[in-house]
């Protein structure tokens, strides 16, 4: 049957796991100390729930309740370390937002021999495309919007030698990269989210240091940069499920008290 701990203890419940599950994982002062704060919230509960089954005449079942809301306290880092990533390829949106216009305005400024912010036709017979009002000429604007319009970077790294394509592939892969850096940092704070995330790629046969080189051999560059901020939807869903599965299960072991009925052998 449901014991009657106060509300107030599971507020307190509540109010760890939303600071050690989605609070200290995405915040820039707490980052750091994330997984610290993810134990000592498990710690508090676990003595919380100790003390409250202080009472029972079944002298394991505090302790064993303890036990079982401390591990899944700690489970919730899988869920934690998903709100990580979440919040680090949330600064790759502005980069792969700015990238073309970038890529695009620094190969103009590479064309544009005389510094004049005006590319002449005659100097360079392959800007014909970019040229909308057929004036022989291709200001700055025009440049960046014919990048912008035009999929020109359907094609892989080792298969360009286009100007603008071959910058734009690099520009993806330094992308690529920072997203790799971030992850392996988000790992680095996480070590239960890291165990189960290695564990991921072990049953997928990847190997992160050789994630990029194979991406790039199989995907375009456009392509790449599409998803440099995305995440594995399965793995997200995973998560979603573990996070309520956990937290149910300690709602579950905070409201009932267990009788442990011990035989005597005869």
């Amino acid at each position: 049957f449901f014991s009657t701990m106060a509300s107030a203890d599971l507020l307190v419940f509540a109010t760890l796991v939303y600071v050690s599950v989605f609070l200290a994982p995405t915040s820039g002062l707490l980052y750091e100390t994330s997984f610290f704060i993810l134990i000592a919230s498990a710690v508090i509960v676990a003595a919380m729930i100790y003390r409250g089954e202080s009472g029972s005449t079944q002298v394991k079942v505090p302790a064993l309740k303890a036990g079982i809301a401390f591990f899944l306290i700690l489970s919730l880092d899988i869920p934690a370390t998903r709100m990580g990533y979440f919040s680090t390829l949330r600064g790759l949106q502005s980069v792969k937002a700015s990238l073309p216009r970038r890529v695009a305005s620094g190969v103009f400024e590479t064309l544009d021999v005389n510094h004049d912010d005006i590319l002449q036709e005659t100097e360079n017979p392959g800007i014909k495309a970019m040229d909308f009002d057929h004036d022989g000429k291709v200001t700055r604007d025009e440049f960046v919007n014919w990048s912008k319009d035009n999929k020109h970077c359907q094609v892989k790294k080792s298969e360009t030698n286009e100007v603008y394509c071959s910058k734009y592939c690099d520009e993806v892969l330094e992308a690529a990269k920072i997203r790799q850096k971030a992850l392996r940092r988000v790992r680095s704070l996480h070590p239960i989210g890291s165990y189960f995330s290695a564990g991921f790629d072990r049953q997928r046969e990847k190997i992160q240091s050789e994630k990029i080189t194979e991406i790039f051999e199989s995907k375009t560059c456009e392509r790449i940069l599409g998803s440099v901020d995305h995440t594995n939807t399965i793995v997200n869903t995973f998560c979603v499920i573990w996070f309520f599965t956990a937290s149910t299960a300690l709602v579950i072991l905070t409201r009932s008290r267990w009788t442990l009925d011990v035989k005597k052998k005869e």
